[in-house]
């Protein structure tokens, strides 16, 4: 009668943890700060759309009355210039554009989050699958 050999790559400790359990999936970070950093892009992306409309709109406020001044002083406003109303609807527009470039940046950001976490999983899964294959394949000698 031979005696069978244990396989040298088959280890206990290797399959299971210190409490005899199969180890379970630990993700990396990367797709967590991956995932916090798109949700930051897409909130930048709000407040530029707010701050674009902010500026388009913005016209000269009326200057408040000065305290201890006469009871009777009226509010003074000034109309804003047709050059004024020009500029600030340019600046407007040009901050209005950067909103896409941040929901767009937070949709890769938020896509190669997913594409990581799904690799590291496919990963971690093969490898869980190549030990109990090779502890099959000794069990079945």
């Amino acid at each position: 009668m031979t005696q069978q050999t244990q396989d040298p790559t088959l280890n206990k400790a290797a399959l299971t943890n210190s409490n005899g359990q199969y180890p379970a999936f630990r993700q990396s970070p990367w797709p967590t700060v991956l995932a916090a950093t798109s949700k930051v892009f897409y909130g930048l992306g709000g407040v530029t759309i707010l701050a674009s409309l902010g500026i388009w709109n913005r016209v000269a406020l009326p200057k408040l009355p000065v305290r201890g001044a006469k009871k009777s002083a009226k509010l003074v406003s000034k109309p804003a210039t047709r050059e004024q109303h020009q500029e600030s609807q340019r600046l407007g527009t040009f901050v209005g554009l950067w909103a896409p470039t941040f929901v767009i940046t937070a949709k890769a950001l938020d896509d190669a989050s997913t594409r990581l976490a799904r690799h590291e999983y496919a990963q971690w899964e093969k490898k869980q699958g190549e030990k109990a294959r090779t502890a099959f394949r000794f069990f079945n000698r």
